[in-house]
Protein backbone atom coordinates (compact mmCIF):
# COMPACT_ATOMS: atom_id res chain seq x y z
CA UNK A 1 0.00 0.00 0.00
CA UNK A 2 1.28 3.43 -1.24
CA UNK A 3 0.19 7.05 -0.55
CA UNK A 4 -0.75 8.73 -3.66
CA UNK A 5 1.70 11.76 -4.84
CA UNK A 6 -0.60 14.20 -3.72
CA UNK A 7 -1.31 13.17 0.07
CA UNK A 8 -1.77 15.94 2.92
CA UNK A 9 -1.40 15.59 6.78
CA UNK A 10 -4.54 13.40 7.63
CA UNK A 11 -4.24 10.87 4.53
CA UNK A 12 -0.51 10.57 6.22
CA UNK A 13 -1.55 10.15 9.44
CA UNK A 14 -4.23 7.30 8.51
CA UNK A 15 -1.28 5.73 6.26
CA UNK A 16 0.57 5.35 9.44
CA UNK A 17 -2.04 3.79 12.04
CA UNK A 18 -3.00 1.36 9.50
CA UNK A 19 -0.32 -0.03 7.99
CA UNK A 20 2.22 0.58 10.03
CA UNK A 21 0.35 0.87 13.52
CA UNK A 22 1.49 3.76 15.00
CA UNK A 23 0.64 7.05 15.34
CA UNK A 24 2.72 9.65 14.18
CA UNK A 25 1.17 13.73 13.83
CA UNK A 26 2.47 15.13 10.96
CA UNK A 27 2.37 18.86 13.59
CA UNK A 28 3.68 19.16 16.93
CA UNK A 29 0.68 20.63 17.76
CA UNK A 30 -0.48 17.21 19.52
CA UNK A 31 2.57 17.52 21.76
CA UNK A 32 1.82 20.88 22.83
CA UNK A 33 -1.31 20.55 24.10
CA UNK A 34 0.08 18.99 27.26
CA UNK A 35 2.52 21.71 27.96
CA UNK A 36 0.15 23.33 30.53
CA UNK A 37 1.91 26.84 30.76
CA UNK A 38 2.52 29.29 27.86
CA UNK A 39 6.07 30.23 28.53
CA UNK A 40 6.75 26.71 28.68
CA UNK A 41 5.37 26.37 25.06
CA UNK A 42 7.11 29.25 24.53
CA UNK A 43 10.61 28.13 25.38
CA UNK A 44 9.64 24.52 23.61
CA UNK A 45 9.20 26.24 20.20
CA UNK A 46 12.13 28.20 20.55
CA UNK A 47 14.97 25.73 21.64
CA UNK A 48 13.81 22.47 20.87
CA UNK A 49 11.98 23.54 17.00
CA UNK A 50 13.19 26.68 16.12
CA UNK A 51 16.91 25.63 16.94
CA UNK A 52 18.07 28.02 19.51
CA UNK A 53 20.09 27.88 22.08
CA UNK A 54 19.10 27.99 26.16
CA UNK A 55 21.31 30.99 26.19
CA UNK A 56 18.90 32.53 23.71
CA UNK A 57 15.97 31.55 25.55
CA UNK A 58 17.14 33.48 27.98
CA UNK A 59 17.51 36.41 26.62
CA UNK A 60 14.42 35.87 24.70
CA UNK A 61 12.39 35.82 27.89
CA UNK A 62 14.44 37.24 30.61
CA UNK A 63 14.57 34.48 32.55
CA UNK A 64 17.75 32.71 34.53
CA UNK A 65 19.69 30.38 33.42
CA UNK A 66 18.66 28.02 36.15
CA UNK A 67 14.90 28.67 35.74
CA UNK A 68 15.19 27.59 31.54
CA UNK A 69 17.28 24.64 32.96
CA UNK A 70 14.05 23.83 35.23
CA UNK A 71 11.39 24.60 32.61
CA UNK A 72 12.98 22.55 30.31
CA UNK A 73 13.00 19.68 32.45
CA UNK A 74 9.33 20.34 33.33
CA UNK A 75 8.66 20.25 29.65
CA UNK A 76 10.02 17.06 29.08
CA UNK A 77 8.33 15.51 32.04
CA UNK A 78 5.14 16.48 30.77
CA UNK A 79 5.61 15.36 27.33
CA UNK A 80 7.65 12.46 27.92
CA UNK A 81 4.31 10.20 28.87
CA UNK A 82 2.42 11.13 25.45
CA UNK A 83 5.59 10.42 23.12
CA UNK A 84 6.38 7.02 25.26
CA UNK A 85 2.50 6.13 24.55
CA UNK A 86 2.48 6.93 20.79
CA UNK A 87 5.87 4.82 20.51
CA UNK A 88 7.74 8.37 19.24
CA UNK A 89 10.09 7.86 21.74
CA UNK A 90 11.67 4.46 23.32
Amino acid sequence: MNLPPDFDGLESELFNILVQGSFRPSSSSYIYQHIQDPVNKFIACYVFEAGNTRKEAEIATGLSKATIWKRIKEIRSQISPYLKNNRLID
